[in-house]
């Protein structure tokens, strides 16, 4: 007995001893986009020297520091281009303590790139149910924005939903104001309502530093195609003329220093191409031969503020407008030329979004969007349509009217993050109008057989 007394209060003061503190830092922005390879430091408040050497951190922002005596610390977060953050006089208990260090952008900067804070980064599910695209995969992206949207489509594999800024439709905005890109292959979150779903989230992020602009053209002109092959019955088809031009360009940069920052971008196109006509007369003569051109002009302005509300909240503003026009179309092969028609389509979509924590577990991202838009067509010549199967179509086009539409939405979702664990609630509002006057074939269309069922006035239908 007495033996085992012994042993128990030798033991005792191994018992007794406290648990060493391990500190985890999660560094973001001011829209909760997380830092990557940003400094923490952490120094004892009773001394003037940090008591380990400072760690970086690491692809999902988040800094890990042990071996740490309990305590009270100053915590210095810091990254070039923004001011360094302080977590003064933090209380550190044994075990686990996490902290988030939010770090505001400075006046003058040069451009970084960080990524979408995933708001729970101790669970750290974005590395198991996402795949973040670098800054050389961004950047080998189309200028276009269709095109782009196309090819990250492809990249992310099957009916992949994109959103930008947290909101889903719209166009895309231009490369250059484009931070981050992650694609989201968490499908059974309940956020996404729906098993199976795919989600490609784009961050964009207004000019940083002082005022920058950028501009940049592509041109494609149809001499520099090849020859086209000989049709069946041996004569050589003509190549129609056809040009493509593209401009984009864009300016931005602060404002208002730790305060405010703004990047506008705009992008034209203007395009024609000249089909070839072959189709028969009534009297079976033939009619080879260029038609008119078909000229398509579009241009997209995108714009984004963001204002820094409080120390962490960020009020970000985005404004885009898509216009475009083509004409002469519907014409070329067995078509006449008064099938042509012409098509008008425009969008204004306006996007306010504020976002940023509230103490050190809550995460708020509210947004809200504006938008309308129209589609207009309209015939070069109002006839009913004749169709001469392998011999012409000609008549109207029978296309007039279009599509009205406006939209609103509000959304806010409220994170809570303790430990590896979090809760989102949220709330979705939307609603919109739509009205559309669309109208075609309103005059009919007759279809014949040959060019003898239409000389003979005898049509199929």
């Amino acid at each position: 007995m007495t033996g085992l007394l012994l042993a128990i209060l030798a033991a005792s003061p191994l018992l007794q001893a406290p648990r060493d503190a391990r500190l985890t830092v999660t560094v973001v922005d001011q829209t909760g986009a997380i830092i990557q390879n940003a400094t923490v430091t952490v120094t004892a408040v009773d001394s003037t020297t940090a008591v380990t050497e400072p760690a970086k951190t690491s692809d999902k922002g988040v800094a890990l520091i042990g071996n740490l005596a309990p305590g009270r610390y100053n915590i210095e977060a810091a990254f070039p281009g923004f001011e360094t953050r302080v977590l003064k006089d933090v209380r550190l208990r044994s075990g686990d303590n996490k902290h988030v260090a939010v770090l505001a952008i400075q006046g003058l900067q040069d451009s970084v790139t960080v990524q979408r804070d995933a708001r729970e980064a101790a669970s750290d599910r974005r590395s198991t149910f996402g795949t973040a695209l670098t800054r050389e995969q961004i950047d080998a992206l189309s200028e276009d924005p269709d095109e782009m949207a196309q090819q990250l489509q492809d990249m992310a594999g099957g009916d992949a939903i994109i959103r930008v800024d947290s909101f889903e439709g719209g166009r895309l905005p231009p490369k250059a104001a484009i931070k981050a890109i992650h694609i989201t292959r968490d499908a059974f979150a309940a956020e996404n309502h729906y098993a199976g779903a795919l989600f490609i989230d784009i961050i964009t992020q207004p000019g940083l530093g002082p005022l920058r602009t950028n501009l940049n053209m592509r041109l494609r002109d149809g001499s520099l195609n090849g020859t086209p092959a000989a049709l069946p019955h041996g004569t050589q088809q003509e190549k129609g003329p056809e040009r493509f031009q593209a401009y984009n360009g864009g300016i931005g940069g602060s404002l208002i220093k730790d305060k405010a920052s703004f990047s506008i971008n705009a992008q034209t196109n203007t395009s024609f191409d000249t089909p070839y006509y072959h189709y028969y007369l009534p009297d079976a003569t033939l009619v080879e031969g260029l038609a008119p051109r078909r000229p398509r002009d579009n241009m997209y302005l995108f714009g984004l503020f963001d204002y820094a509300v409080t120390r962490d909240q960020t009020l970000r503003v985005n404004f885009s407008h898509d216009q475009s026009t083509s004409k002469n179309l519907g014409i070329g092969g067995f078509d006449q030329p008064e099938r042509g028609y012409t098509s008008e389509d425009g969008s204004y979509q306006i996007r306010l979004q504020e976002a940023g924590p509230i103490g050190r577990r809550f995460f708020i991202n509210t947004r809200a969007s504006l938008g309308w838009s129209h589609s207009d067509t309209r015939s070069l010549f109002e006839a009913p349509t004749i169709v001469v199967v392998e011999g012409f179509s000609s008549g109207g086009q029978q296309r007039t009217g279009g599509v009205r539409s406006t939209n609103i939405n509000l959304q806010s979702d409220l994170d809570y993050v303790r430990g590896i664990h979090s809760v989102r609630t949220g709330i979705q509002l939307y609603g919109g109008t739509y009205r559309s006057n669309d109208s075609q074939n309103y005059l009919g269309t007759y279809t014949f057989e040959n060019l003898a069922a239409y000389n003979a006035g005898t049509p199929l239908y």
